[in-house]
């Protein structure tokens, strides 16, 4: 680095305006060994294929890690599917080299418990043009600044609109080009066959075959893109969700008050994708036969339960959450609102509980 650059460095360090991240740090890591070898932060820099190539003594130390060791490897490996996920869809964020984002990580390394940290996240790009990354974690006791908190609402906001905008890809790419290609085929086979009065049992079978993929393809695309909520409202769109989903074996109760109409759209897509992933678990792993789906709104909360006559949990929220049930990305759309989750195991089945601030 020339003389000048130096210079503006320390000029700009005297006057207090430099930044971890200025644009004249030294060197392609942000002057980490000269500012940051004695940190209270573990920090790490991920080149642009997110692996380590660079790491703090504090790291090493806060994770019982020998020198050096971990460089070259993806950050990902650390990480749970869940996080890494999250973790993902912040990097892959445009916006991430102006404003930096700060999301809660839980690192698993072997032989060591696991950590959960809050990782404070920002892009830049090195000498060669090419994007980086820096992290600084540090535990739930430690807050660099006030703005912690709009920072973590940023966060959540990104991976949730990240998943809604995921979502309405997927389900119009079903709709617009899955379904149509089996209502074709289903439109062919009736040409071919005809009014013929004879069919065999494996025609007969194809065609049961067919049908329940274009059921299963349509309600794919709705739970996906829920255009009722849009057209009809929270309380139709939870009815329509529980009306389909109800068998003979499996009866879902609803209890949702008219005056959630009121609330703003953001809140009702929250409400109504929290009901649709709490219904999802118990499906999968409740064993219940019937679920009760409640909606309560009092002094500035949206409280949420879903309770049902299943096999309960037996585990903590944060074990089920590392296990990947669908809490994860609950939990993403309640911290939204600086709400919480409970669990329940009850005498007969379990409750999850929910509560939103308003």
């Amino acid at each position: 680095m020339s003389s000048s650059r130096n210079e503006s460095l320390e000029e700009r360090k005297v006057k207090g305006q430099y930044s971890l991240f200025d644009e004249e740090s030294s060197g392609d890591f942000l002057c980490f060994d000269l500012l940051f070898h004695d940190s209270i932060f573990s920090i790490l820099i991920l080149d642009k294929y997110y692996q380590l190539s660079k790491i703090n003594g504090r790291f090493e130390q806060f994770f019982g890690k020998e020198e050096g060791q971990g460089l070259g490897s993806s950050i990902f490996d650390f990480l749970s599917d869940s996080d890494s996920k999250n973790l993902k869809q912040v990097l892959a964020d445009k916006e991430l080299a102006k404003e930096a984002l700060i999301i809660p990580l839980t690192f698993q390394f072997d032989g060591h418990d696991s950590q959960l940290v809050d990782a404070y996240v920002k892009a830049y790009e090195n000498t060669f043009g090419e994007r980086q990354y820096c992290l600084l974690l540090f535990d739930k006791h430690f807050q660099p600044d006030n703005s912690i908190h709009s920072f973590k609402q940023e966060i959540f906001k990104t991976i949730v609109d990240t998943q809604e905008k995921e979502r309405i890809r997927i389900g119009r790419m079903l709709h617009d080009s899955v379904a149509q290609l089996l209502y074709a085929i289903r439109l062919k086979m009736q040409h071919v066959l005809g009014d013929r009065e004879y069919q065999s049992d494996d025609i007969k079978s194809m065609k049961e075959l067919l049908n329940e993929a274009i059921v299963q393809v349509r309600n794919l695309s709705v739970d996906l893109v829920p255009s009722v909520l849009q057209d009809f409202g929270l309380v139709q769109a939870i009815h329509a969700m529980a009306n389909r989903i109800s068998t003979a074996d499996f009866k879902i109760e609803v209890k949702v008050p008219e005056f959630c109409e009121d609330f703003d759209n953001n809140l009702k897509l929250a409400v109504f994708r929290i009901i649709q992933e709490l219904l999802n678990n118990a499906i999968k792993h409740s064993m219940a036969t019937t679920v009760a789906i409640t909606v309560i709104c009092e002094d500035h909360t949206v409280n949420i339960s879903v309770t049902d006559n299943g096999k309960g949990f037996g585990e903590s929220l944060t074990e089920l959450q590392k296990k990947g049930t669908g809490l994860r990305a609950i939990k993403n759309r309640v911290d939204l609102y600086n709400g919480e989750i409970k669990i329940m195991d009850r005498e007969i089945g379990a409750g999850i509980y929910t509560t939103l601030t308003i």
